[in-house]
């Protein structure tokens, strides 16, 4: 492929990717990426040939920058607890920003779940027919779990000691849940309990207390 049609092509997953951020995947017509891209229709199908191309790709786009780097956390020399804390930002921070994609298709998986029993993430996409894009939502949870949930059990694991591993991955997994859910619905702690998670600052002292919290001794919580 030529560089011409290469960048043409990584400009029109990015309009596609910021479409999807702002208004959900359902924004994802041909139409619409093409307007937003800037090109004709017969080109985006020239680089896609189907929508359903095009939004495998965008969300892959999208896994690829849920995957927290622990070279990129912040502190992660002078202090364990602030890299585990970094990543955890760096991840939940990419669900927020592109937060119209997470719950377009949690929307899609939602019926699913509450009525057929799943053995894994990879069944709700495939035997049960439902289609890979209603499994989207819980491989993007998985994608952040497999990324950074060894480093904070690992964190743990470094200040109790390796004597207690279920201890570790049960503090780990507390972890997790208690930045899940109120980054993912910023709205609810700040009115209830005026913390805002929108602002970066307090964001990164609740995570870092959420990470320090999680490595004390069970005698000392």
């Amino acid at each position: 492929m030529a560089p011409s049609e290469d960048s043409t092509r990584i400009r029109i997953l990015k309009a596609a990717l910021e479409l999807a951020s702002e208004e959900g995947p359902s924004a994802l017509t041909t139409r619409r990426v093409a307007a937003a891209a800037g090109v004709n229709l017969g080109l985006l199908h020239y680089y896609f040939k189907s929508k359903e191309a095009l939004v495998a790709e965008v969300f892959g786009l999208y896994l690829e920058e849920l995957r927290a780097d622990p070279a990129h956390a912040d502190g992660r020399e002078a202090d364990p607890a602030a890299m585990v804390a970094g990543m955890l930002d760096s991840a939940f921070s990419t669900i927020l920003r592109r937060k119209g994609i997470f719950f377009g298709l949690l929307g899609k998986a939602a019926g699913a779940l509450s009525t057929t029993n799943f053995a894994s993430v990879d069944e709700l996409g495939g035997s049960h027919g439902l289609g890979s894009i209603a499994a989207m939502p819980l491989k993007a949870v998985r994608n952040v779990k497999s990324s950074i949930f060894p480093y904070v059990v690992s964190y743990i694991e470094s200040i109790l000691g390796d004597g207690n591993p279920e201890l570790a991955q049960r503090r780990a997994m507390q972890v997790m849940l208690s930045v899940f859910n109120p980054l993912l619905f910023t709205d609810m702690p700040r009115v209830a309990f005026g913390l805002d998670l929108r602002d970066p600052a307090v964001r990164k002292q609740y995570l870092l207390d959420i990470v320090r919290d999680s490595a004390r001794p069970p005698n000392s919580r």
